[in-house]
């Protein structure tokens, strides 16, 4: 997030050297692999990630927004689609929820969410809603994420 992508990309690639199988690593390398652009790599280490964990619905959102960005909507909202039917069961983060539906482009659905999130104060708003943070790119691309942004007093999020 810093901009140090190379070096970002060094120490996790080193972290999965040392325990491949680990969730953690593979989940961070997933995360500076997509911020560093490398997106078809980032994916194979989602798929990884997911494959070894459970597939928490952070790795998850992660996944849909990285397949966005490569152009494949498709396969973004499967992912979406499966973690919106393990929400019915299980609790999955209304604001991670928001992302993966913004990369299915499914907008309504996606506004929907992040009001949802903004309303019970999801914490992985913080995160996921950063327009620092390039998984929530399409979501900054509907004004009306912008507006509830603006009306939780969070304009300070808004992408410069």
């Amino acid at each position: 997030m810093a901009g140090k992508h190379e070096e970002a990309v060094e120490a996790a690639r080193r972290a999965v050297e040392l325990d491949f199988e680990s969730y953690l690593a593979q989940m961070v390398l997933q995360g500076v692999l997509h911020f560093g652009g490398q997106l078809e790599e980032s994916v194979a280490a989602g798929e990884l990630a997911l494959g070894m964990s459970g597939r928490p619905s952070w790795s998850m959102a992660a996944l849909a927004a990285t397949l966005a960005g490569l152009g494949k909507p498709e396969d973004a909202d499967a992912v979406y689609t499966e973690m919106l039917a393990r929400s019915r069961r299980l609790y999955v983060s209304p604001a991670q929820l928001a992302v993966a539906a913004a990369a299915a482009a499914r907008e309504n659905e996606a506004i929907r969410h992040a009001g949802d999130a903004f309303e019970i104060r999801d914490p992985s708003c913080q995160v996921f809603f950063s327009g620092h943070q390039s998984y929530s790119a399409p979501l900054y691309a509907y004004s009306r994420f912008c507006e509830l942004l603006a009306q939780h007093g969070r304009s300070d999020w808004l992408r410069a």
